[in-house]
């Protein structure tokens, strides 16, 4: 049957301008504005095909009205109802012509964007005095104040809106992880530098894992990089082995102070590469670690591999929203929904300190403390101070959460607690109180099959430096913590270079600091030759 031309048909145009209204209408009906001003966020890029720049401002810039979505042209309307609604898909698919059984919402906006699309070709359209008659019973009347002006719209074209990322088991495939796989196709050894906080184990983990699926044997590594890893590289498993080393030279700061220590790294790393498999090093440290490495010792391996390092903390405001999207997937605690927009203006100005992913985890996981410009100038002075008022406030509850961060594992299923550790702390700590505050830790830990530690390194850091400002026998968590931990966190008061992580400590305190640490060092048969400190402590041990 050939189509008729509608041309002059003003009582059709009408009815037309009328069916275009409700697409506005039912977008208005199923859509919180605030959750879709940040799905736009997501996928700016797909959405700036649909509109021109100034036209997209105004839309991602848009306030909670109803006004703001009815400014909008058809085409853009049409394309976020089927693409972020929870509108049921037709029969036949998004942007196809629907199946003629289908009575649905869905096919329904289908015929609606048909008959759009004939009108501007100048044809009538068989199905609009069905569809009419239909959404007019359905959805009521449309106000006459509200019907849009055809002569201002275009034609109705589908498009599959794609996020700005994508996500791969969970994680946020940003730039700096594809870096790292493309250096790593040229280069034998990659080196991933970032603040704390920047995702490093992440990016790690996931590059490891993308290895291990194509075959490669993977040893993962903490810290040093030393005789043990060759014999671990030998093992026949696989004439491919991707060597990983999280947290170089140190978890919370620099644990590496003498040359000859570092040149026993360095040349490991050469016998790596010559011991007949082929051999990848992949490299994770922090940018404070690196830059204490870099003003008092050197690394040659650093030296050499320049053109191998990639910058974990380049992130793109899709990446940012993307990261801190997938944090409230995970976390199970229910917090209220956040502006995007508040979020970008609250980091644009973060400090370089700390890393965004964990900048935006703490901001989604205690929001009244972290979801501030103040926090994201300077997150961990921010939480710092939160801990020193939850010590004057709540003691027994501080001293839980220090108590987890020196035992760095606490088993909800223990019938007692490690007394080393909790009699340094106080000699009322109980297990029974530990058990009763960890479901009100929920912003700091993590809980796997009953075994709870605090989420990241930051916030142990933060529990350190409070302990060591607020109580009256600061040193005394010195026999409650790991010793290495303290090594990396405590410098000389009066040394010119230190991380900015570091406790300052104060000539006057070191012989009761040497008394306690010593035993400790001598015990773990720890080699701190080099550090700051130990240059004293030897002094006094002669």
């Amino acid at each position: 049957m050939p189509k008729i031309r509608c041309k002059g048909d003003t009582s059709y145009t009408q009815k037309v301008s009328i069916l275009g209204t409700y697409l506005k209408y039912r977008l208005i009906a199923v859509c919180d504005l605030k959750d879709l001003r940040n799905t736009m966020r997501l996928h700016s890029k797909s959405l700036q095909k649909l509109a021109t720049k100034d036209h997209f401002e105004r839309v991602i810039n848009m306030q909670s009205s109803e006004d703001d979505l009815r400014m909008l042209d058809l085409n853009l309307v049409y394309n976020l109802l089927v693409n972020f609604s929870d509108i049921q898909e037709p029969l036949s698919g998004w942007g196809n012509i629907p199946d003629n059984a289908d009575m649905s919402q869905g096919a329904d906006i289908e015929r609606i964007k048909i008959i759009v699309n004939n009108y501007f070709d100048g044809f009538y359209c068989d199905h609009a005095d069905e569809i009419f008659k239909r959404w007019t019973e359905y959805y009521g009347e449309i106000n006459p104040s509200d019907v849009i002006y055809l002569s201002t719209e275009s034609e109705i074209n589908y498009l599959k809106i794609k996020p700005d990322c994508f996500k791969k088991s969970g994680v946020v495939v940003t730039r700096a992880i594809e870096n790292i796989l493309e250096k790593m196709k040229l280069s034998n050894i990659v080196i991933g530098r970032g603040a704390i906080g920047c995702g490093k184990t992440t990016v790690l983990d996931y590059v490891t894992r993308e290895y291990r699926d194509e075959g490669w044997q993977i040893e993962w590594v903490e810290e040093f990089i030393d005789d043990s890893c060759i014999d671990r590289v030998k093992v026949p498993n696989s004439n491919r082995t991707i060597l990983c080393c999280d947290n170089y030279c140190g978890s919370f700061g620099c644990h590496m102070f003498s040359q000859d220590v570092l040149a026993r790294n360095e040349r490991t790393i050469g016998e790596l590469f010559s011991c007949g498999k082929v051999i990848k090093v992949l490299i994770g440290i922090h940018n404070h670690v690196y830059d204490e490495i870099n003003s008092t010792i050197g690394h040659q391996c650093f030296l050499q591999n320049n053109n191998s390092f990639v910058d974990l903390d380049k992130l793109s405001e899709s990446e940012l929203l993307w990261i801190y999207k997938t944090q409230e997937e995970r976390d199970t605690t229910k917090q209220e929904t956040k502006s995007y927009e508040d979020l970008l203006t609250m980091t644009k100005r973060r400090s370089g300190l700390v890393g965004v992913p964990f900048q935006t985890m703490m901001m989604h996981a205690l929001p009244d403390i972290c979801f501030s410009e103040s926090f994201c100038n300077d997150p961990f002075q921010i939480i710092t101070e939160h801990f020193k008022m939850l010590s004057r406030q709540d003691k027994q509850k501080f001293d839980s959460l220090l108590y987890i961060m020196c035992a760095m594992i606490f088993d909800q299923k223990a019938e007692q607690l490690d007394q080393r550790v909790a009699s340094a702390i106080s000699k009322d700590l109980d297990v029974h109180w530990v058990k009763y505050y960890v479901k009100e830790f929920a912003s700091y830990v993590k809980i796997e099959n009953n075994c709870v530690e605090l989420k990241h390194e930051l916030i142990a850091i933060a529990v350190f430096h409070t302990f060591l400002e607020v109580f009256r026998n600061p040193w005394s968590i010195f026999t409650a913590c790991d010793i290495r931990k303290t090594l990396e966190l405590i410098r000389p008061q009066d040394e010119n270079q230190y991380h900015p992580f570091a406790v300052p400590i104060s000539r006057v305190s070191f012989e009761s600091i040497r008394l306690t640490l010593e035993p400790r060092i001598s015990k773990a048969n720890m080699n701190m030759e080099g550090h700051s400190l130990m240059k004293y402590f030897n002094e006094k041990g002669r």
